[in-house]
């Protein structure tokens, strides 16, 4: 299915109907306003062709229900794979059982929360290579505790494999600079890298 934009207003969920048939959305960038929550699960997103080679979901500002990706393969998208670049409060994110494979990350990070934040953020069982191979990976940075500064990040990132990301001297698996934040990094490979697992104090 070549769909170009998807405009999320209100919460939904798309899925594949059957987990070993995948169905392909290609061109598709979804952008999420309005406060909606989005799950998407056993699908390929294919970046290829998309409008402005933009990143796979972007965030407008506001205070939006969960984010839930489970099961896809996410690839070819250039800019990124989430853009948080609003003042934007998600309640929780969870991407699980998931590769993501030649993300190039020009003009951004492969995660990137710029200004905005979320409550709880897993990232659990994926794999990740060929992506980001001039940016940092994790990026959640401080413009989100300056728009809210009384929320607290806990970040789990468990049982991931990534192999050629981040993958130059002076880039980051982890650039994280929330003010109240807990990571807990734990049972993953890091392979064919050369960026810092983090140099944040």
């Amino acid at each position: 299915y070549t769909s170009g934009d998807i405009a999320i207003t209100r919460s939904i969920s798309i899925k594949g109907a059957r987990p070993s048939e995948k169905p392909v959305l290609k061109g598709t960038i979804f952008r999420v306003s309005d406060g909606a929550g989005l799950e998407l699960k056993d699908l390929t997103l294919d970046g290829t062709g998309s409008l402005d080679g933009n990143q796979t979901i972007i965030y407008a500002a506001g205070t939006f229900k969960n984010l839930v990706i489970d099961g896809c393969n996410i690839t070819n998208y250039t800019k990124g794979s989430m853009y948080v670049n609003n003042a934007t409060l998600i309640e929780a994110v969870s991407i699980t059982n998931t590769v993501y494979s030649n993300i190039e990350c020009n003009g951004g990070d492969f995660i990137d929360f710029r200004n905005g934040l979320t409550r709880k953020f897993d990232f659990i069982n994926n794999t990740a290579y060929n992506s980001a191979l001039a940016r940092d990976f994790f990026r959640m940075d401080a413009g989100g505790s300056t728009n809210f500064p009384d929320v607290k990040s806990i970040i789990t990132i468990r049982n991931n494999t990534f192999n050629n990301v981040a993958n130059g001297n002076n880039r980051r698996i982890l650039y994280i600079r929330l003010a109240s934040h807990e990571i807990t990094f734990e049972k993953n490979i890091l392979s064919n890298t050369l960026g810092y697992y983090t140099n944040q104090a």
